[in-house]
């Protein structure tokens, strides 16, 4: 997993290393023009709020810049996403591989992404995969 470099963030400050230590991440890439993006937020959001107590850390990241921040905050609140999200983030998801979105990617806690969209189980399955990494 690259390290993520972003223009800014949204719902919270960019989380330390520290923060993101030993934690199972899923990576969720969007934008607020996003159709199919709107579609998958209601399961997201329902892994969100099963698998954070458990230590998952879900980050959202966007190429949108700064001058898009209303559309941005308006596809938060409509989605009810309320995990922390980077915007200007193209180099990240460039180096992730990103050709479309969404697009997701697991993390295990060696910083190994562990499962994306081409896996051939699905993403819930795909987190408790990587929390049952030692």
């Amino acid at each position: 997993m690259p390290r993520i470099k972003a223009q800014g963030w949204l719902n919270g400050e960019e989380p330390t290393s520290k923060e993101l230590a030993n934690k199972v991440l899923v990576i969720d890439a969007w934008a607020s023009w996003c159709g199919p993006c709107r579609h998958q937020a209601p399961e997201m959001v329902l892994l969100h709020e099963k698998y954070q107590p458990q230590g998952v850390e879900f980050i959202g990241l966007t190429m949108e810049t700064e001058e898009d921040l209303e559309p941005m905050q308006n596809f938060l609140k409509l989605t009810g996403i309320t995990w922390k999200n980077a915007y200007g983030a193209e180099e990240t998801l460039r180096e992730l591989g990103a050709n479309y979105i969404p697009m997701v990617w697991v993390v295990d806690r060696h910083n190994q992404i562990v499962w994306n969209q081409a896996s051939s189980i699905p993403l819930e399955e795909g987190i408790r995969e990587a929390l049952a990494k030692p």
